[in-house]
C-alpha cells in the first residue's frame, strides 16, 4: 500500500507518503513514512523512503514459546485475592427542549479468590427520558468458576475463566505503568489489604 497525503503540521503545510505491505505471516507489520514540508520534499527523500521498504523482510515467527501452557506464577501471584473491576457509562442529553435523552453505565467485577475459585458480575442500568417519555431498566447476571494465569505460545498470558457451566472466556493480560488491563481495557484491581472490604473479593 503506497499512500500520499498534503496537509499541515503545527501550521505547517507538509507532504507524507507512506508506504506498508502487510506481514504474511500475521506479525506487526512495518508501516514507514517520509515526511517533509512541502516546499522542501524532495525525490530523493522518496527514493530513501523506497529503499527502506525494499529492504524489510518478513520471517515466519517462532511460536514454540518454551513456558506455552504453563501457569504464568508473577501474575497469579499479582491477581490472587483481588477484585477487577471494569466501569463504563454513557450519556446523551436531549438536543433540543423537549427531546428524547438518555445513557446507560456497566460494571463488571471478577473475584478471583487464592484458592483458585473465581465469582463475576455484571450490572448494568439503561435510561430514556424527555417530554412525555420515561424508561429505566437494570439487569445483572453472574457465574462462577475456576481461574487461572497461562502463557500463550507467543508469550502474551492470559486471564483464564473456567467456568462450572458455559464457555471458557480468556482476556489477555497487559500491564502498563502498574496499571492492569485486560483485552486492552482498563480493569482496577483492589484488594482487601489496600482498599478495605468493600472492595475486596468475596471469597469463602
Amino acid at each position: 500500500v503506497r499512500v500520499v497525503q498534503v496537509g499541515t503540521m503545527q501550521g505547517t503545510p507538509v507532504k507524507v507518503v507512506g508506504c506498508a505491505q502487510l506481514n504474511p505471516y500475521g506479525g506487526y507489520t512495518a508501516n514507514l513514512l517520509a515526511l517533509a514540508p512541502e516546499e522542501t520534499f524532495s525525490a530523493e527523500l522518496e527514493a530513501a523512503l523506497e529503499r527502506t521498504f525494499r529492504s524489510v523482510r518478513y520471517t515466519t515467527p517462532n511460536t514454540a514459546y518454551q513456558g506455552a501452557g504453563k501457569e504464568d506464577r508473577a501474575w497469579h501471584d499479582r491477581l490472587a485475592g483481588a477484585r477487577l473491576t471494569y466501569m463504563e457509562s454513557y450519556s446523551s442529553p436531549s438536543a433540543t427542549e423537549g427531546g428524547i435523552g438518555g445513557g446507560y453505565s456497566l460494571n463488571r467485577r471478577i473475584d478471583l479468590c487464592p484458592a483458585g475459585r473465581y465469582t463475576t458480575r455484571t450490572d448494568s442500568d439503561h435510561t430514556l427520558s424527555g417530554g412525555e417519555v420515561s424508561a429505566y431498566d437494570q439487569t445483572g447476571s453472574g457465574n462462577e468458576g475456576r481461574w487461572s494465569t497461562v502463557r500463550l505460545p507467543n508469550g502474551d498470558t492470559v486471564l483464564r475463566l473456567t467456568p462450572t457451566q458455559g464457555a471458557v472466556q480468556e482476556y489477555r493480560l497487559t500491564d502498563e505503568g502498574g496499571k492492569t488491563y485486560l483485552d486492552g481495557a482498563r480493569w482496577y484491581r483492589t484488594t482487601l489489604a489496600d482498599d478495605g472490604p468493600e472492595y475486596a473479593p468475596d471469597c469463602p
